[in-house]
């Protein structure tokens, strides 16, 4: 797919905000796990993130969900925070999970940290979100949250997910299962503000992207003054699957080049998430792809 010309150059050549800069990155969880005091005999599944409230036929289960996430890349103001995280089992009996998001108040890791004890956590829901009835991708705005520990008005120890009081058990993907396609993600939009000030009109760059991507992307950009640049295309794991420029010294102008959406090593990638992250000198844009076949 192919970026219309006249739509290039508009988009080019558009207003560019000279001390805010948007961009969107994917961030993987440093840490996820789910805490089970109930079952002290039985370590939890490192592959699956469980939530549940309930005593009943099936036993009493009180799981909870841990999951934290490095946002130190993230800056100033959080425009949408939004965290995916897929589910893959809920309760044959009751297939809604009516659950709260805390965020975390003490410093862990899924290393050490006790499974049979349940992290400590603020008084007051972040969120309230329900689960029901789909398996598949679920998507739940956390927006509030990560502002709060981009400004520091609470340390980032990551946040937890609690089921209210008789809701029956759902089960998600962690990191640790062996379809990468399936893990949670944290997708943050911000806008970095108070730019650098030699970031002038005469170094700014643009990025555009077609999206979705069926086949092929066109990628184009525009450079206002000479200089260095580097262009490389990430996954969600924030691993980087292809060079595609790295130029020493580029011309200034209008500039197009075609990623056939294959890796390194000519392999074509999945259908998915990627992130081209274009670079100067001054300078790093990160623009989101959709690829659909």
């Amino acid at each position: 797919m192919r970026i219309c010309h006249l739509l290039l150059v508009g988009l080019l050549f558009g207003t560019l905000a000279l001390h805010a800069r948007a961009d969107t990155i994917a961030l993987p969880p440093t840490d996820d796990m789910y805490t089970d005091p109930e079952h002290p005999e039985t370590p939890p599944e490192e592959t699956e993130l469980w939530v549940a409230n309930y005593s009943g036929g099936c036993g009493t289960h009180r799981e909870r969900t841990m999951i934290r996430f490095d946002i130190s890349d993230v800056q100033d103001t959080v425009n949408d925070a939004v965290l995916h995280i897929y589910r893959c089992w809920r309760c044959p009996g009751d297939y809604y999970t009516d659950t709260h998001f805390r965020a975390i108040t003490q410093d862990w890791d899924e290393e050490t940290w006790p499974y049979t004890e349940h992290v400590p956590h603020e008084d007051t829901p972040r969120v309230q979100y329900t689960f029901g009835p789909d398996l598949g991708w679920y998507t739940i705005n956390i927006t509030d949250l990560v502002q709060a520990w981009v400004d520091g008005e609470i340390e980032n120890y990551g946040l937890v997910i609690r089921a209210y009081s008789g809701e029956k058990c759902s089960r998600f993907r962690s990191k640790e299962h062996s379809n990468p396609a399936e893990h949670p993600y944290l997708e943050v939009d911000y806008s970095a503000t108070g730019v650098a000030d030699h970031l002038t009109v005469e170094g700014a760059t643009h990025l555009v992207v077609a999206n979705p991507i069926m086949g092929e992307a066109t990628l184009g950009y525009r450079l206002k003054s000479p200089g260095p640049i580097s262009m490389d295309i990430y996954d969600l794991r924030g691993r980087r699957i292809r060079n595609l420029v790295d130029h020493r010294w580029s011309q200034a102008g209008i500039h197009e080049l075609t990623w056939d959406a294959r890796d390194e090593a000519c392999h074509r990638v999945p259908r998915g998430v990627f992130f081209c992250v274009f670079r100067t000198t001054n300078q790093v844009l990160c623009k989101k792809l959709h690829i659909v076949d």
